[in-house]
């Protein structure tokens, strides 16, 4: 019988996964067509993303 592991990472962790889900899919996603095209990527997300810690 093999022991028993906990590999959640926790509340927290899925609380950080959430949060960057939701951003991605309503900020990024909808202009990820150009962002391929144009090799571009809008300079205005930056600052909502290091609100987010993610930078």
């Amino acid at each position: 019988m093999s022991p028993d592991f906990d590999f959640a990472l926790g509340e927290t962790a899925d609380m950080i996964r959430e949060t960057t889900h939701r951003f991605s899919r309503e900020r990024i996603a909808p202009l990820a067509a150009r962002v391929d095209a144009d090799d571009w990527f809008p300079r205005e997300l930056w600052p909502d993303m290091g609100a987010l810690g993610l930078h």
